[in-house]
């Protein structure tokens, strides 16, 4: 969840669960509320008669829907609080400079700038800080200055979705073509997935999003540089195995937010979830995701 992310306590019984739920106290959490009409038709599923000490807690990035998720005196609202400046600090330059001296001297001025933008939200920041340390190399102080512009207000005052993902988008455009489409290509998986490293990359390798690379080097081997470039970036998220190797990636939301949003206006993948479908009868659908709690099927057109 990011620094906008709200959570409420109350009390609360479900009317569906019969004897149970009236004789017993239960912790229920519902995390990232978008839309407050998708609240107003969870909470008839609850009543205010269970007196064992039963909470529903929810989660969600914008305001108005945690107002709207307080509907008696006895509900609250918690805000979580951004990172505190030496831990931002801390956190970018541990990411960009590997001397244990930290930030050199010439850079303290630009990034205490960019970080102050960043607002304290972790994301923002480990998505900034991954842009400017390019591969083994940190990126000369004019082009953080030219970041830092493009940057805008930031997340100083605005800490909305919409403004977190436009900081995003700037690691986004800062990808080489190949990249971007492997990227956009994480958008045929539902949400919270755990996609398994060797699939995507076949998956890659079969839609010839992966080129050819030096002699006695397998398209597979190139496919995997590519993984762990989006890695380095923090696009995607590690998943370990037993032994502590990367055998699956996730999505943090607000990248997957950003990549269903330009995948819709390149027409790159066509969703069907049921409930936020993208498909059009105007134009030809390219890639397929049939999306549904239980599954997911994927398909390319030709």
């Amino acid at each position: 969840m990011e620094i906008s992310s709200l959570c409420w306590m109350k009390n609360c019984s479900s009317t569906n669960s019969g004897n149970f739920s009236r004789t017993r106290g239960y912790l229920i959490v519902i995390d990232d509320i978008w839309d407050e009409e998708l609240w107003i038709v969870i909470k008839c599923a609850f009543s205010s008669s269970n007196n064992f000490g039963s909470r529903l807690i929810t989660t969600t990035r914008i305001v108005s829907v945690s107002e709207s998720c307080c509907s008696s005196t006895n509900d609250s609202i918690y805000t979580m609080e951004p990172l505190s400046d030496d831990d931002s600090e801390r956190l970018f330059y541990k990411r960009i400079f590997s001397q244990e001296s930290g930030c050199p001297p010439e850079f303290k001025e630009v990034s205490g700038a960019i970080l102050k933008k960043c607002g304290g939200v972790p994301l923002a920041i480990i998505t900034i800080a991954s842009l400017l340390a390019s591969g083994q190399q940190v990126k000369p102080k004019n082009e953080w200055h030219v970041l830092l512009e493009s940057i805008g207000r930031g997340l100083t005052k605005n800490r909305s979705a919409k403004e977190m993902i436009r900081i995003l988008s700037f690691s986004y455009y800062d990808l080489p073509s190949h990249l971007k489409t492997c990227l956009l290509y994480l958008g045929m998986f539902p949400e919270d997935s755990e996609i398994m490293k060797h699939q995507l990359i076949w998956m890659w390798i079969a839609e010839s999003f992966v080129q050819c690379g030096k002699e006695n080097t397998s398209l597979f081997e190139v496919g995997e540089t590519y993984f762990n470039e989006l890695l380095n970036k923090s696009l995607i998220q590690p998943v370990y195995d037993r032994f502590g190797s990367v055998h699956a990636c996730r999505v943090h939301d607000s990248v997957l937010d950003l990549i269903c949003s330009l995948s819709s206006e390149e027409n790159f993948v066509t969703i069907v979830n049921g409930t936020n479908d993208t498909i059009s009868t105007e134009g030809n659908v390219r890639r397929l995701s049939l999306q549904s709690e239980v599954c997911c099927y994927i398909c390319t057109c030709y």
